[in-house]
């Protein structure tokens, strides 16, 4: 369940939006669930909007109501405060009850509007079906202007909020949602799409650089090193010295050839303004490290050098030991990861319209330091065998690994001290760099290692990292698809270009139905107890 909290300064027409038809008709039955004066159907039925459906709905009564104190007292610019809560498309659909119990936690936490308090905010919560997505949602409404004149502030209400939503997950059984965490990748703003399009650009600048730099980063060994592949990728690279201490670089930016601004200069981006792991200090932290491509792979064994290209002999060892190195790691995390059995077997998790969910932690932040580092070097290895696969344009495969990476990341983007145990999977992701391009007698190996990064993903996902349920339903579907394709079985058509990550229930159904394989979801498991199995590839 997530809330997001925002201002506004015309009610009305927010009203009136809440019970139109929606920007693609997805309002078919816009109504009233709970108001600040009470949820009794008589009540309710008084302030609903008149009219049917949501065409021609008279919403100047019920505007006016909620402005009153606004109109009669004055206020700020701002005093319109609207939190859409809404719930997984695979959660199904809340009861009325349910949404007024997760609309008024959050008005009692944020204070905008306390239970005992008479004098409180005007609010309303609307209802109006599922999103474009599926997801069942409310929209709780307020006027920031209390009863008695006074303003609301609603400090801190993204805080507040989110500790009220995290506490109707566990009365109502709610898969819980990961709290913001500051690993998101930084977005890519309307204005910047818009410039890829005019341009006849694939993908926003940001996008492609981010792709860039991160799988740079994974492969190099030094600032030199790195260098050296953005500037091989086509990528303009700049390097920010200190003003305080000469010769002392304190950061760098990237651009892509081309992307300029209106009086035609560079447009740059600075590493920390693609990605919080992309920052120069944690480059620098992990080229301290002694980890990048080295000379030895797990185990002791080198890795060959990139003097030649590789034999048949060398990619086949050096893709065994890859998948031997991430099947310890999933291993290890798997340990961390697993839901309690005892838990799992007794059904004593929380009922939500008839069904049972186990609760899974969802904070990850105490995951072992060693753990943390496989993890990030696990996603290391996703990005390097991205690279080879689909190459600099990109892909699904390529997609997973971005959110795997974002997975990855400790709480706050902290990274755990990984020179204490330098493992094998840094070697190993180096060593995937060396193959250059995929060919046909790497594809069982290769759906090995993208079963062995759906597990690390799931583990991941079960400490509620953000990212890990799309990184490991990307992988599968991946798979799903290479799979079919290598053992010569009909693929059914499907639209070029690149295919969007897909989180849903009925994406992952649709998928299941192309691919031929049974639909699951997170946590499903077959009729013999066991979890259904990543699709392996034949040795």
């Amino acid at each position: 369940m997530i809330a997001d909290c925002g201002r506004g300064s015309n009610v009305g027409g927010l009203i009136r939006y809440l019970y139109g038809p929606g920007e693609t008709n997805e309002h078919t039955n816009p109504r009233l669930i709970a108001s600040w004066l009470g949820d009794d159907p008589a009540v309710l039925a008084r302030l609903e909007p008149g009219g049917a459906g949501a065409q021609g709905r008279d919403c100047a009564a019920l505007s006016a109501q909620l402005r009153y104190p606004v109109d009669t007292f004055g206020g700020p610019d701002q005093y319109v405060w609207h939190v859409p809560i809404a719930v997984a498309a695979d959660e199904g659909a809340l009861t009325d009850a349910q949404w007024a119990l997760a609309a008024r936690r959050v008005l009692e936490r944020t204070g905008v509007a306390r239970a005992a308090d008479p004098a409180a905010c005007r609010w309303v919560v609307v209802h109006h079906g599922l999103s474009a997505a599926g997801n069942d949602h409310v929209h709780l409404v307020a006027t920031l202007v209390r009863q008695d004149g006074r303003t609301e502030k609603a400090w801190n209400d993204w805080p507040r909020s989110r500790a009220a939503v995290m506490e109707v997950e566990a009365e109502l059984g709610l898969r819980p949602t990961p709290g913001r965490d500051r690993t998101a990748d930084k977005a890519v703003s309307r204005a910047e799409v818009q410039k890829a399009a005019r341009a006849g650009a694939a993908e926003p600048a940001r996008a492609w650089l981010r792709r860039e730099v991160r799988t740079a980063a994974a492969m190099s060994t030094s600032r030199a090193d790195f260098t050296a592949r953005l500037e091989a990728a086509g990528v303009a690279v700049r390097w920010r010295e200190s003003t305080v201490r000469a010769g002392e670089l304190t950061g760098y930016a990237v651009g892509r050839p081309g992307d300029v601004t209106s009086e035609g200069g560079q447009v740059w981006f600075g590493g920390s303004k693609l990605a919080s792991d992309l920052a120069l200090p944690r480059l620098e932290a992990r080229w301290r490290e002694g980890g990048g491509p080295s000379t030895r792979g797990s185990g002791g064994q080198a890795v060959p050098a990139p003097r030649r290209p590789l034999t048949a002999e060398e990619r086949a060892d050096l893709l065994v030991r890859t998948a031997r190195a991430l099947e310890r790691a999933a291993g290890e995390l798997e340990t961390v990861g697993a839901p309690p059995r005892a838990r799992r077997r007794s059904g004593t998790a929380p009922v939500v319209e008839g069904r049972v969910r186990a609760r899974a932690p969802s904070d990850a932040a105490g995951l072992p330091a060693p753990l943390q580092a496989q993890a990030i070097s696990a996603a290391e290895v996703a990005s390097s065998l991205a690279r080879v696969v689909e190459g600099r344009e990109g892909g699904p495969l390529t997609d997973a690994a971005a959110h795997l990476a974002r997975a990855a990341r400790g709480p706050d983007g902290r990274r755990p001290d990984m020179r204490r145990r330098v493992h094998g999977l840094r070697d190993v992701a180096a060593g995937v760099a060396l193959l250059g391009a995929a060919v046909p007698g790497d594809a069982g190996a290769v759906l090995t290692i993208a079963a062995h990064l759906a597990r690390i993903a799931d583990a991941l996902d079960r400490l509620g990292r953000p990212g890990a349920a799309d990184a490991a339903i990307g992988l599968r579907a991946w798979a799903s698809i290479r799979s079919e394709q290598s053992t010569g079985r009909r693929v059914q058509e499907r639209p070029a270009g690149r295919q969007p990550t897909a989180t849903e229930p009925e994406t992952r159904r649709k998928r299941a139905t192309t691919t031929g394989r049974p639909a699951t979801t997170r946590g499903q498991e077959s009729a013999s107890g066991r979890r259904p199995r990543p699709p392996q590839a034949r040795r």
